[in-house]
């Protein structure tokens, strides 16, 4: 899907009646598959658009973005995104690729992300797996180049080959100078992406005069969350490490 979650509360009502007391807790749905992507729609196309109907981009299935989620506590936020496979060698594409989770928070006029470069071939197993955060990622019309700024490695990543999911979580300490993340803050622009990079990993330090880092490719998959997600509701996603 190419296009850019309300908060719920438990209720405990105690109500009292002739002397007695009587409590009633509901329990909160959580919150699960807050992006959601559609399946095939991951093209490699390093002709940027050129490729014709008759000789249409293939799938890569590595770069196809199934859902992602978001969740948050006190003290971290995780992202996850699964894919279709991320399976070894990619026989769509031989080299690494790219993957991002961003939001905006409140108090922070650019978005926020974590990322990870993996790399499911062997031959250029260096690529990753590599995972950084940061703020001011822009994206591209076509060249799927995105600015890295206030590149930061305190994110504790994990990949999961057997599900084909990415797991990032940052402690809110390290990312705080960028907006507001305590429960009760709303992300706004919630959007996980994908990218077959051509210029190897994400710099894990930002580059002196530059201010960051910058990844080149080609776009693969961009879906994006239709609610927000309030931090601190509960989600299928455990924040943390």
């Amino acid at each position: 899907m190419r296009t850019r979650v309300a908060v719920a509360a438990g209720l405990a009502a105690v109500v009292a009646a002739g002397g007695g007391a009587s409590a009633s807790t509901h329990k909160v749905k959580p919150v699960c598959n807050i992006v959601q992507g559609t399946t095939g729609d991951a093209p490699f196309d390093p002709t940027l658009g050129g490729l014709t109907a008759v000789n249409k981009a293939p799938d890569d299935p590595d770069g196809d973005i199934l859902s992602a989620d978001i969740a948050s506590n006190a003290k971290y936020v995780t992202g996850v995104i699964r894919v279709k496979t991320l399976a070894t060698p990619d026989t769509t594409f031989p080299e690494a690729h790219f993957y991002m989770l961003s939001w905006t928070a409140p108090g922070h006029s650019s978005p926020v992300y974590l990322g990870a470069t993996v790399d499911p071939n062997p031959a250029s197993a260096a690529y990753g797996p590599q995972f950084v955060f940061g703020d001011g990622g822009t994206v591209g019309p076509s060249l799927f180049a995105i600015n890295y700024y206030n590149v930061g490695s305190a994110v504790k990543g994990t990949v999961d080959m057997k599900k084909n999911t990415i797991t990032m979580s940052v402690p809110i300490s390290a990312i705080k100078s960028y907006g507001k993340f305590t429960p009760g803050a709303a992300f706004t622009g919630i959007q996980a992406q994908s990218q077959a990079l051509v210029n190897g990993p994400v710099l894990p330090t930002n580059v002196p005069g530059f201010g960051g880092s910058v990844a080149w490719g080609w776009q693969e998959d961009l879906d994006s969350a239709t609610k927000a997600y309030v931090a601190g509701t509960p989600s299928c996603v455990k924040p943390g490490v």
